[in-house]
């Protein structure tokens, strides 16, 4: 038969500085991953990332708010960092395939710059459409393997001269990244498209870079840390919350104190004012932080029965007023 897990020795490792250093490292490995292998992409699953970067150090007894805000600081920074100088600059020179372009029925598009954001466009097409488009759109957030478009997109009709297709005078703009894609069509349907490309332009490394850093800071901003944070602000204030209110109970004399409240023998949940262990049976005796604390009087409402502070002048049940001691019985 197999053994039960150890609970204890997994309770004391719990909460250790070791645990609470594997909870962030493990938190970090996760939102780091999640990014790298691209499944950032899928719907909704960004959000479950924040929740989850969350729970895994809080399973391992990270309490400090503090701590948990600096490692979403840290991982914010560390992964924008590593999309903007790493991954998305490769991203755009993955697609800055123009020149070498052989897609199908379509080869060696170029692009020649007149100045002033003009462009000529020209592209070899040998299929059977009548009719080439080069539709371009700007790019105006790039973050991680991924970019943002503006809408709509724009649309040239290329002039013909025998299989080299021209566009005159394009406005690209100047320091952007253009996707764009050529279209051949035959009475208005299509026969051919290339894939996606991406020019860059006069854009250099570096306004990539500042263009990457600042895409990925605002979608792992919002899609991932917003979620992370709320949750670590909000069971702040839900804690303190509860702290407070057992605080009150506390000295209301309905919770025993923290470190009190169980039974000796055999460990089950005790309430003041319980002399025995529903349990166990065993003899309850009050801690001495409960025993040593001021007794105050109250006094029996003679209209509800309702027990009341000696020194109330009104009952609070029923709201009889208390003229003198005939209106009211020692308790």
């Amino acid at each position: 038969m197999e053994s039960p897990p150890n609970r204890k020795r997994q309770d004391r490792f719990v909460g250790t500085p070791l645990a609470q250093v594997l909870g962030i490292v493990l938190a970090l490995f996760l939102g780091i991953t999640f990014m790298l292998s691209g499944l950032y992409e899928l719907f909704c699953l960004p959000m479950l990332v924040g929740v989850a970067m969350y729970v895994v150090p809080k399973v391992l007894g990270v309490k400090s708010t503090k701590v948990l805000l600096g490692a979403g600081v840290t991982y914010l920074i560390a992964i924008s960092c590593i999309g903007a100088f790493i991954v998305s600059p490769a991203y755009v020179d993955s697609y800055d395939t123009a020149g070498s372009l052989d897609d199908g029925n379509f080869s060696d598009a170029e692009m020649t710059p007149k100045g002033d954001g003009l462009y000529d466009i020209t592209v070899i097409y040998v299929g059977t459409g009548t009719d080439v488009e080069f539709h371009y759109n700007d790019i105006v957030i790039l973050y991680y393997s991924s970019a943002g478009m503006s809408t709509p997109a724009e649309m040239v009709t290329m002039t013909s001269s025998g299989t080299t297709y021209t566009a005159i005078d394009v406005d690209l703009g100047d320091n952007k990244l253009e996707y764009f894609f050529f279209e051949a069509k035959s009475a208005g349907d299509l026969v051919d498209k290339t894939g996606m490309m991406i020019y860059r332009g006069s854009a250099t490394d570096g306004e990539i870079m500042t263009m990457a850093l600042e895409g990925n800071l605002y979608f792992i901003g919002i899609n991932i840390m917003f979620v992370y944070f709320l949750v670590v602000i909000f069971s702040f204030f839900s804690r303190r919350s509860l702290e407070n209110a057992r605080e009150r109970m506390e000295r209301e004399g309905r919770l025993y104190p923290q470190g009190y409240g169980r039974c000796k023998e055999c460990g089950a949940l005790v309430l003041p004012g319980e002399t025995c262990c529903r349990k166990c049976g065993a003899f309850i005796e009050k801690p001495e932080i409960i025993t040593s604390a001021p007794v105050y009087e109250e006094m029996e409402c003679s209209e509800c029965g309702a027990s009341v502070p000696a020194d109330a002048e009104r009952c609070p049940k029923c709201g009889e007023k208390f003229d003198g001691e005939d209106e009211s019985e020692p308790v």
